[in-house]
């Protein structure tokens, strides 16, 4: 939750300790080229200003509220369920034929 800009503030501000939310970090560190992440966040949260470069953070907009929010409910749905987000599901593959 240290990285990913104002995403990750997000949500550290819903947890008082070790948020351990790891969809938006698993995301922005998925190691795809920045061109790909953009197209595919503007498919799931509305526009590819949703996601910044790693360090390279641009000013807040409604969808990098978007994929907080969308951040917090896997975190909350993957706790109750007893499963770990840091493993997946993801929403990218690195299967070339998944585009």
């Amino acid at each position: 939750n240290e990285d990913d800009g104002q995403c990750g503030v997000i949500i550290n501000t819903q947890y008082n300790r070790d948020a351990q939310c790891h969809s938006h970090v698993n995301f922005i560190r998925n190691g795809l080229p920045l061109a790909v992440q953009k197209k595919l966040a503007a498919e799931i949260w509305g526009a590819p200003e949703t996601v910044d470069g790693v360090g390279n953070y641009t000013p807040m907009n409604i969808h990098k509220a978007r994929r907080a929010r969308w951040s917090l409910i896997r975190k909350e749905l993957h706790d109750s369920l007893g499963l770990c987000n840091w493993m997946g599901p993801w929403v990218a593959s690195p299967l070339k034929e998944r585009g």
